[in-house]
């Protein structure tokens, strides 16, 4: 309605479209939160998706099991999209294995071999199924 019409209306008639007008936009708004809170639930779904994707990635690179929650907080997500949102396995790699150099204690390390028997092998993958004892170790 034009403004020079408005001015021609009653003021209670010009009070209800207010109270209307109102009332429309507490529903546009209303609408709008309840929106934005499933679009938050998705992303939230698709953030634990693209983790648990990392870290699917990761584990070839033996990362301790309970290191996952510092290697995920360490590896920005947005690092390792690609253009199309998926995780892309060549940067995971790539992050994951420069991770490895900082924080190499996150990582399983590959077990020294020691003078003890067996080169520190023991049970059944020792040669001949012998069980370094501590007295081994020690020398007495």
């Amino acid at each position: 309605m034009p403004d020079a019409g408005l001015a021609a209306l009653p003021p209670e008639r010009l009070v209800a479209m207010l109270r209307e007008k109102r009332r429309a936009e507490a529903g546009l708004r209303e609408r709008l939160r309840e929106v934005e809170g499933e679009r938050d639930a998705h992303a939230g779904v698709v953030a634990a998706y693209q983790r648990d994707e990392l870290w699917s990635h990761a584990v070839s690179h033996r990362p301790h099991p309970s290191a996952r929650s510092d290697i995920e907080a360490r590896i920005p997500l947005e690092s390792v999209l690609g253009e199309d949102g998926k995780v892309d396995a060549e940067k995971v790699s790539g992050a994951v294995q420069a991770l490895r150099t900082q924080a190499p204690h996150y990582f399983e390390q590959a077990s020294p071999r020691s003078g003890v028997p067996g080169g520190g092998v023991t049970g059944e993958d020792a040669p001949g199924g012998a069980t370094a004892l501590w007295s081994d170790v020690l020398g007495g």
